[in-house]
């Protein structure tokens, strides 16, 4: 066993004299040498960079890389070992051409849009200039803006500056766009070829198309690599975008102009690169090795080597390693520095380098250190009975002393830790960190006791003072206005008032609700039915115990409130089954293609030639489109500054921002030929077939001019049969393409029944004019429907939404279950959400000890529907969403409840004896948005005045609708207003908990430079 570490040695020679000034001069030297080693402190080490050298990586060599080592304890004698290896990019080809495929669904509204924007065009100003190309394709439901290979900066910034979100999130047609733009490229040896897909959601529209259509570009074009952004969504990286990608990057608003490099490159790959860590088994051993994990390649244990295999890892990338090692038993809790390793070795092969590199600089870890005790003695006192310090192993549980030190003249108040970043367990613990801890005597002079201004009750609970000071009954007060200083004050909610325990709330403008409890800083809001005090946390007071809190000093952190939002579940402070939500959408389909107008200046012609499987322009003229466009049509184009392609486009009609085009290829010279036939009727044949009626074949070089004519024909699918399986309706037409619905002859239901294997509607409608037609009826009381002509299926699907006119959003159900078995399904409170797990987890490291103080009250987070199809199926849902009873209280009615309308299941408290669901773990949860408005918070109105506004947004416990295809929770924005928005946004989280009936304040006025001291009774 080696430990490394001071200590003693007892020297002790034996043998013959021989020359004893020679013998003598020898033992001194070796006595010498003998002390210097065992007394030799190792230090420890946290980290070490280690870089290549066959390929120098101090010089930036292409192919070269470097990894950081670094380790720490993770709990006691388990420490964590990381390897981060970065290497310097070999390209494959001195250009890089880049396709941008740029997400604009509506999920990119705010800063995730602007600062693409901004990253986007760094990217372009710098790439372009090093001769590499871009093209540009944005997507959301549809394609909006394609723009092929350029070098032109301006062109593209112009493009990116201008767009807007809006609409679902289709891969599908985004990466038919690569296709279309790859079609006219001509790969050359010099230049390599990349996909780069930004997007911030899954796929909602034409899925799983999406999966083919990268199939099909992968086999088409070997040469093309597609990498994939996922912007701000998550920590992992998603099955959808996995599925169409082959590199996958994570980013941020914070990171990614970084990623956007980095995707936009296809390097050369390690043939091999093998890295072998060498366990130092003195100290440490990989018995029963946890937590391994890598983001790249595969890693293997053998005695005391951890073997990581990244053979084929590009260079360019980066790659992280961490696995879980164990301090030998017999050195857990003894102290010392231990090193982790013994050595390195990094084996490599890439080009005409094959090499292996070994090095033996390694961490070090040190398990030992001291609980210092600070007296800090006021001026003029000596402190006694100070305890003395101590020395612990990292991540012992450590009891902060008993010991109460003496000051003449002065109360000892409590012991105050004063080391940042110490978890504390309760308020006498802590678990001792990688570092010394210091913790300092807090001292209070002696002196008179100060009372309270104004009414005394008898007994000095902090409810009776809150009591005596209320302005009376609120049956003046106008919520839909906000309160100014003269209506300010302390209420008596009406409806309460003859309660044993009336419910009294702060509104307004108020500064003497502040509180210092179990180390924090709260403010009151209101009292409960019980008797309680319901406090919200407003940060941590200051070294003279004042609580001038606000912005982020005001909260504990940020979390999203769900991870997840598809799902009504997902509103749920807890939830159950997650029914998520799914779309049938109106098909578009393409007559003609519509391009994005360039700035650069393309070849066109009059006529074309083809031979060899090229269309050549004849006499080619080069045109700026801006100058030009209004006489380009009927031109042909390869849409680049090339006068042949494998792919012709016909110019069938312009306008300042767009061309028109037909694509022509396969050595199709004459445009006109192209045609799709349409019926202004559509008859069934008995057969389950459908014929077109008055048929019209239209040229397709004819539809830009007269597309407005085929709204409300008929169609087959594929624009050209007159007979077919399905009948088609067109519901509305564009300069471009058709968009029809399919729904034709769908039945709906009110109801439905169930045999054991299939669904039958019952109660039906048979739509006769398709969605757009019937939806306004559908809407009345047929929300089910099996999206078929025979009303009978294996799984139903019910539809939440009927205001939009290109979606049906729906949720599926199955097993014969029906709209109120998923609510009930959906609304159990098993899972934990995001943000109760950041509330539980805060609570369990700083209020346990105080648990004993708060009362167990309703935490209310109401979840009963009041307008919309999921109010149930006879609902006339109309065009709205489906919206929760709290919306209905804020925006329409401005009447806030301080009840729980379904109080046994939307009630979260710790025991079911309170009248709750029994389902939280610790009596803490969040305000709601009625709270929220009785202390002055209004619907859509800023109010930077009242006591709730701290200039930031954060989450409060309200759910306020299931919109198309996302859940939406109340919030307080930055500005003081009460909104709403989607689930899986990212605000602060400010806890409340209610001090039990009879809580005592035992100093201050309620201030914020003098708060209420709690006590107990």
């Amino acid at each position: 066993m080696r430990r490394f570490g001071g200590g003693n040695s007892n020297l002790r020679f034996v043998g013959k004299q021989v020359g004893l000034g020679f013998s003598f001069f020898v033992l001194v030297v070796l006595f010498i040498v003998f002390i210097a080693n065992s007394f030799a402190v190792l230090e420890p080490i946290s980290s070490i960079e280690v870089q290549s050298i066959t390929l120098d990586n101090k010089n930036n060599v292409e192919g070269s890389f470097k990894y950081t080592k670094s380790a720490k304890w993770i709990s006691r004698g388990k420490a964590r070992i990381n390897i981060k290896l970065e290497s310097v990019e070999k390209p494959r080809a001195d250009y890089t051409d880049v396709i941008l495929v740029l997400d604009t669904s509506g999920s990119m509204a705010g800063d995730k849009l602007t600062q693409v924007q901004s990253d986007v065009n760094e990217f372009i100003n710098d790439t372009i200039p090093k001769g590499n190309k871009v093209a540009l394709i944005t997507f959301n439901d549809v394609c909006t803006n394609v723009t092929n290979f350029t070098s032109d900066a301006s062109l593209l910034k112009e493009i990116i500056d201008g767009l807007t979100i809006k609409g679902e999130t289709n891969y599908y047609q985004a990466l038919v766009k690569v296709d279309d733009v790859l079609s006219s490229y001509n790969k050359e040896s010099d230049r390599d070829c990349v996909v780069l897909f930004l997007t911030d959601g899954l796929p909602t529209v034409d899925i799983p198309n999406e999966v083919g259509q990268y199939n099909y570009l992968k086999s088409k074009y070997e040469y093309l690599s597609i990498n994939g952004i996922q912007y701000e969504l998550g920590d992992e990286v998603l099955e959808g975008l996995k599925n169409i990608t082959d590199i996958q990057f994570i980013a941020s608003t914070k990171n990614l102009s970084e990623f956007l490099y980095k995707a936009s490159i296809s390097p050369i790959g390690y043939d091999k690169f093998v890295l072998t860590d060498y366990i130092e088994t003195n100290n440490f051993n990989l018995k029963d090795a946890s937590n391994i994990i890598t983001t790249f390649g595969n890693v293997s244990v053998d005695e005391d080597q951890v073997i990581w295999n990244l053979n084929g890892f590009k260079t360019g990338l980066d790659a992280e390693l961490t696995i879980d090692i164990n301090l030998n038993e017999e050195l857990i809790g003894l102290g010392g520095v231990y090193q982790t390793h013994t050595k390195t070795d990094v084996s490599y092969k890439i080009g005409d380098v094959n090499t292996t590199e070994t090095v033996s600089k390694t961490t070090a870890l040190k398990d030992n250190y001291v609980v210092i005790y600070d007296a800090n003695a006021p001026n003029g006192c000596v402190v006694s009975n100070l305890p003395s310090s101590k020395v612990y192993s990292v991540f012992d549980t450590v009891k902060i002393s008993d010991d109460i030190p003496t000051c003449s003249g002065y109360q000892f108040k409590e012991w105050k830790i004063v080391t940042d970043d110490v978890e504390k367990i309760g308020n006498n613990q802590f678990i001792m960190p990688e570092s010394n801890v210091t913790i300092k005597a807090v001292w209070k002079k002696l002196g008179l006791v100060k009372s309270m201004d104004g009414k005394i009750s008898t007994a000095q609970s902090l409810y009776r003072m809150i009591a005596d000071n209320s302005k009376g009954v609120d049956t003046s007060v106008n919520f839909s206005q906000i309160p100014i200083s003269t209506n300010s004050g302390i209420y008596t909610r009406s409806g309460t008032e003859n309660g044993t325990y009336p419910v009294y709330y702060y509104r307004g403008i108020i500064n003497n609700n502040n509180v210092l409890f179990a180390g924090f800083c709260w403010k009151i809001v209101r009292t409960t039915s019980t008797g309680g005090v319901k406090l919200i946390y407003n940060g941590v007071y200051d070294e003279n115990k004042k609580c001038n809190n606000t912005d982020v000093n005001s909260q504990i952190g940020i979390s999203k409130f769900n991870s997840s939002s598809s799902s009504p579940a997902d509103v749920g402070y807890m939830y159950g089954t997650r029914y998520t939500h799914n779309n049938h959408s109106l098909v578009n389909a393409n007559v003609l293609n519509q391009y994005t107008a360039t700035s650069s200046s393309y070849y066109y012609g009059k006529s074309i030639t083809y031979s060899n499987g090229r269309y050549t322009l004849v006499n080619a003229e080069q045109k700026s489109w801006a100058d030009n466009y209004s006489g380009l049509s009927g031109y042909y184009t390869c849409r680049s500054t090339a006068d042949s392609c494998a792919t012709i486009y016909y110019i069938v009609g312009t306008d300042s921002n767009y061309q028109y085009v037909l694509h022509l290829s396969g050595g199709i010279t004459d445009p006109a030929t192209q045609t799709i036939t349409l019926g202004k009727n559509m008859k069934s044949n008995g057969d389950s077939t459908y014929s077109l009626e008055d048929v019209v074949v239209l040229r397709k070089i004819d539809w830009y001019q007269n597309y407005a004519t085929y709204s409300g024909y008929y169609m087959c699918s594929d624009l050209k049969s007159t007979t077919c399986s399905r009948k088609y309706y067109i519901s509305s037409t564009s300069n471009a393409s058709i968009k029809y619905d399919d729904t034709l002859g769908y039945i709906y239901g009110n109801d439905v029944s169930w045999d054991g294997n299939k669904y039958t509607l019952i109660d039906t409608y048979t739509s006769e004019l398709g969605w757009n037609g019937d939806k306004v009826t559908l809407a009345k009381k047929y929300h089910y429907t099996c999206f078929n002509a025979t009303g009978e299926c294996s799984s139903v699907y019910y539809i939440h939404q009927f205001g939009n006119s290109s979606y049906i959003y729906y949720l599926t159900l199955s097993s014969g279950k029906n709209i109120e078995d998923a609510k009930n399904e959906m609304f159990t409170s098993t899972n934990d959400s995001t943000i109760k797990k950041t509330i539980d987890s805060w609570y369990k490291s700083n209020m346990l000890d105080y648990t004993v103080q708060l009362e167990d009250t309703i935490w209310c987070n109401d979840r009963s529907f009041y307008s919309g199809s999921l109010v149930g199926k006879d609902e006339d849902a109309g065009v709205e969403n489906s919206y929760f009873s709290t919306y209905n209280r804020i925006y329409t009615r401005a009447n806030p409840s301080v009840g729980c309308v379904n109080q046994s299941r939307d009630g979260f408290t710790v025991s079911t004896s309170t009248g709750g669901n029994g389902a939280l773990t610790y009596p803490v949860g969040l305000l709601t948005a009625d709270e929220v408005m009785l202390a002055g918070g209004k619907g859509g109105l800023s109010n930077t005045s009242y006591y709730l506004y701290t200039g930031q947004l954060y989450w409060i416990l309200s759910s306020s609708g299931f919109y198309s295809n996302v859940a939406g929770n109340f919030r307080v924005r930055a500005d003081g207003r009460l909104s709403d928005n989607y689930v899986n946004y990212s605000y602060g989280v400010r806890p409340s908990v209610s001090l039990v009936r009879g809580t005592r304040y035992m100093d201050g006025d309620g201030t914020a430079d003098n708060p209420f001291v709690i006590g107990d009774e």
